[in-house]
């Protein structure tokens, strides 16, 4: 009966909407530092050599960086278990992600992947992004030090 309230368009759009959020969704969040350096290494390359094919899935492994370290930043904050706290500070150690601060650097490549200036925003949304979350990250990571070190 519900099906016969949808469009054709609805029905189909729906469940693969449902299975796209899914496997973005199940995939495990990154907690080893080399995993966060990778990460940023492979997102680093693609926006020195993008391609319109790939560009999605470049701005789903942004987001998946991102969605990791906010879940680091709710452990951290939630408490202060000895093997977080020491992956936490590599990532810390390593430095602020390259791919926050890197920039498209050929605009007329661009233009000959066509790809859209929504595509681009959303390209400098996610970096804006994670710098804000980096911010609250590396804020976290100097709190639990400066207590781990008062209990010492």
């Amino acid at each position: 009966m519900a099906n016969m309230l949808l469009s054709p368009n609805l029905r189909f759009s729906f469940p693969l909407t449902l299975l796209v959020v899914s496997a973005v969704v199940c995939r495990d969040f990154m907690r080893m530092a080399v995993d966060y350096e990778k990460l940023d290494n492979d997102i680093v390359g693609f926006i020195q050599n993008p391609t319109n094919s790939g560009w999605e899935d470049n701005l789903l492994d942004m987001s998946f960086y991102v969605r990791s370290l906010q879940n680091m930043v709710r452990e951290l904050d939630g408490s202060l278990t000895l093997g977080t706290f020491k992956e936490a500070e590599r990532i810390f150690l390593r430095g602020k992600p390259k791919f926050i601060d890197k920039v498209v650097e050929d605009e007329k490549f661009i233009m000959d992947l066509k790809i859209t200036d929504e595509q681009l925003e959303r390209l400098y949304y996610m970096q804006k992004f994670a710098g804000i979350e980096w911010e609250d990250f590396i804020h976290i990571v100097k709190h639990k030090k400066q207590m781990a070190n008062l209990l010492l």
